[in-house]
């Protein structure tokens, strides 16, 4: 598909998708499975009250308990 393509309802893809010029999106969006972004992988589940998302410095982020005596 070249130049502008209006969907109005549902894009359901199977497989690879490749954006080359960037997406935008406006409104909610709901993402199933892994969120990668760059290098930068996110948990795919909610962590617990208190908790923040900590790296482990190889881009995986994940949920940990957050220590005490840190304040942003």
């Amino acid at each position: 598909v070249h130049g502008i393509t209006n969907i109005s309802s549902k894009l359901n893809v199977d497989g690879h998708t490749n954006l080359r010029s960037g997406l935008r999106v406006e409104g909610n969006t709901n993402l199933n499975g892994r969120l990668k972004v760059g290098t930068i992988t996110f948990p795919t589940s909610d962590g617990t009250t208190g908790q923040v998302l900590k790296t482990d410095g190889s881009g995986t982020l994940s949920f940990v308990d957050q220590s005490s005596g840190s304040s942003l």
